[in-house]
């Protein structure tokens, strides 16, 4: 899907890539082991990467409040223990080391309010995508 699109011209948002599966499978489920075979799929597999990683960071135990207060039906990603969700976290702050990125706060960090609107993220993230783009 994504190649043939980048090859017509047309830009491609997409919410996850590889980084999300490292920070998951290798991170959060604490399986090392699985390392070299997903850098062999990157390698062999992925042939695009990512211009532009923007991260939206927020605090592991905001954030799991704030999706409770959403009182929508949690996925099974969701449900797990908040130290998965920690060892997630750790696992992207780990792997954005080794990419460029832009962090976006969404609100909880350094005790700070958790309460961090939808519009104001989307705004920031407008702002980026569009200076990016040059639009």
């Amino acid at each position: 899907f994504i190649i043939p699109k980048l090859k017509s011209g047309v830009n491609v948002i997409s919410e996850r890539f590889d980084l999300s599966t490292k920070a998951y499978q290798i991170h959060g489920r604490q399986r090392p082991d699985l390392k070299p075979l997903l850098e062999s799929v990157n390698r062999n597999i992925i042939t695009k990467k990512p211009d532009l990683t923007i991260f939206l960071d927020a605090d592991v135990s905001a954030s799991m409040e704030r999706m409770r207060k959403q009182g929508r039906e949690l996925d099974r990603i969701e449900l797990e223990n908040i130290d998965f969700h920690k060892r997630v976290y750790a696992g992207y702050i780990r792997e954005l080391k080794k990419i460029k990125h832009i962090k976006v706060n969404t609100g909880g960090l350094r005790g700070e309010s958790v309460e961090q609107t939808i519009d104001r993220v989307c705004n920031e993230v407008l702002k980026i995508v569009k200076k990016f783009f040059k639009l």
